[in-house]
């Protein structure tokens, strides 16, 4: 049980250094303060979002009907 707990605590570790790199990266994105500058967006929605939308935050990649 221990050796479990170790490694929880090892990977919540891992989890909360991996966050801080995401951040750091996301920080030097050209569209950051845009992004996190929407209601309820901060940093790790915000680079959620970015990924999602693979940074294309043009409006010409987008269809009309």
């Amino acid at each position: 049980m221990h050796t479990l707990a170790r490694e929880v605590m090892t990977l919540n570790q891992q989890v909360a250094e991996l966050d801080k790199m995401i951040e750091a990266r996301f920080r030097e994105h050209r569209d950051f303060e845009v992004i996190t500058s929407m209601p309820g967006l901060g940093v790790i929605l915000g680079a959620e979002f970015l990924a999602a939308t693979g940074g294309d935050m043009s409006l010409s990649s987008l269809r009309h009907s």
